[in-house]
């Protein structure tokens, strides 16, 4: 086992999540063009709701992106620890 740098597992992880984000993708517009000329029959109505579930792909994407991280927090009912309530945390942060 190689020994990797954290700049080189840094860069490992956001190349392996925007392959993740585009699988994701990939799966919604194939469902969405399945679904599509399911319901409609043609190949025109399957691309009305390919670029309809792309869109809601890409929607969720930037909505995970830009506020994934504070969801997180909220779910988890995290709160701002001061130096009163626990002082050897906030020394080993500092």
């Amino acid at each position: 086992m190689t020994a990797t740098s954290f700049y080189q597992q840094q860069a490992a992880n956001r190349r392996n999540s925007i392959v993740l984000v585009l699988i994701v993708v990939l799966i919604l517009a194939t469902l969405g063009f399945v679904i599509g000329y399911a319901i409609g029959g043609n190949v025109q109505t399957a691309v009305i709701v390919l670029v309809g579930a792309v869109a809601l792909a890409l929607l969720m994407t930037a909505g995970s992106y830009f506020s994934g991280d504070s969801l997180v927090l909220t779910v988890s009912q995290a709160r701002e620890v001061t130096e009163d309530q626990a002082p050897q945390l906030v020394n080993v942060v500092k």
